[in-house]
């Protein structure tokens, strides 16, 4: 009889022992799972991590080369703005010249009459 109860005790723990290791085998298992999960999530926020440095990247690239356009288009503008400048005040100057000869002229004309 204490034998029977010490069996059936015994069986009793061996079942609860398989039941728990089955239960840790499938707690495992979701552990794995979940792992795996995390460390694709985490290769996924690296990538984009990796996209967003590339694009910054080619953004600061960019407003770099339209930085230099915008200075070598000012530039010229400068150089224009100079040049035309000095054309009017030359035309000003020629204007005011011919406008002095007309003058003397008509002047002329109007002592022969």
């Amino acid at each position: 009889s204490q034998l029977q109860q010490a069996n059936e005790n015994a069986a009793k723990s061996e079942q609860t022992l398989a039941d728990y290791e089955s239960r840790v085998e499938s707690m495992s298992g979701t552990l794995m799972q979940s792992s795996t999960e995390v460390q694709a999530r985490e290769d996924r926020l690296s990538n984009l991590n990796s996209e967003l440095d590339t694009v910054k990247e080619r953004a600061r690239a960019a407003l770099a080369k339209q930085t230099k356009k915008n200075e070598r288009l000012r530039t010229e503008l400068d150089r224009t703005r100079k040049r035309m400048g000095d054309e009017l005040a030359e035309a000003n100057v020629e204007i005011t010249q011919r406008g002095q000869v007309l003058e003397r002229k008509e002047r002329e004309l109007g002592e022969l009459r």
